[in-house]
């Protein structure tokens, strides 16, 4: 089955309906705010948004980018936005204890990661800053951290690292906190900008963090 939008096409199963109608909800009510972050009023294609049934195929799905990792249960490596059913997600050790709310944000999330491969496709070295945005602009909740990781192992380790997200979001509270959109922007578009002054932006992260 299918359910269209001016910017998205949703695939999934009948028994995923009650989900689907819920999904549309939250995330017509979010994405007009992050598309405006981005300053996107359209995607040069519809996004698909593939709610997954079957976890066999989504592994083999995410094998054709990545080592599978049992926490991964959403993704937007082909460029649209991918998501396991609700009861798979549920099913996943990381997620046993998360609710319809919080799986509800997660296609949020990945709508974020979508508007930002429209301005800039490749997250090579700035995963941690892609994972920044789309935790806040998503509204998930982490605890702040103050970040024991240098630049360097945000960059080029993070999937290994225990506390990645935690740090991801604090660093993104940061940021929308003391840093205007326009710089944000300019990081989001030129990437090595970002990773020249990474550590400076860690540094000022951990000192805010210790102010609180």
């Amino acid at each position: 089955m299918k359910y269209e939008d001016d910017h998205f096409l949703v695939y999934y199963d009948d028994h995923d309906k009650d989900d689907i109608t819920q999904f549309v909800i939250v995330l017509k009510k979010a994405m007009s705010s992050i598309m405006s972050f981005f300053r996107l009023s359209s995607f040069q294609e519809k996004k698909i948004i593939r709610i997954w049934g079957d976890l066999t195929e989504y592994v083999e799905h995410i094998k054709q980018y990545t080592e599978y990792q049992e926490w991964i249960i959403a993704d937007t490596f082909d460029k649209n936005i991918n998501i396991l059913s609700y009861e798979l997600y549920l099913a996943s050790e990381t997620h046993k204890w998360s609710n319809r709310t919080e799986y509800q944000k997660v296609i949020v999330h990945e709508f974020v990661h979508s508007c930002q491969q429209e301005v800039y496709d490749n997250a090579m070295e700035v995963a941690w800053f892609w994972e920044a945005l789309a935790t806040n602009l998503s509204e998930q909740k982490y605890k702040l951290l103050h970040i024991p990781y240098t630049a360097n192992e945000l960059s080029n380790h993070y999937n290994q690292l225990a506390y990645g997200y935690n740090a991801s979001y604090t660093i993104g509270q940061y940021l929308l906190q003391h840093v205007s959109q326009d710089e944000i922007l300019h990081y989001v578009k030129n990437p090595q900008s970002l990773l020249d002054v990474a550590q400076n932006i860690l540094d000022l992260t951990n000192q805010w963090v210790e102010s609180l």
